[in-house]
């Protein structure tokens, strides 16, 4: 979640993972992770809706989620806070 958000969020959340197998040491593989308005949404308990704060948003990736491996990073930005209902 942004460092603007008005709410608190867990610092890191697991929004998409995709497995490698079989991949030599040395090797690598390109896979793609999807992230839509889910990846970026939090449930509002008062007015029973989703939220998207605006802000800027990280995303990391690597082999586990210990801090140290996640080696990459890639950032978007959501420039206007919405709400939506349903699936």
């Amino acid at each position: 979640m942004p460092t603007t958000a008005e709410h608190t969020h867990p610092p890191l959340q697991l929004k998409a993972f995709t497995k490698v197998k079989d991949l030599k040491p040395g090797a690598s593989e390109e896979v793609r992770l999807k992230l839509d308005k889910y990846a970026v949404s939090y449930w509002d308990d008062k007015y029973s809706i989703w939220n998207v704060d605006k802000g800027i948003y990280t995303v990391r990736v690597g082999g586990s989620s210990a801090q140290e491996s996640l080696v990459l990073f890639a950032r978007f930005e959501v420039p206007k806070s919405f709400t939506w209902s349903g699936l």
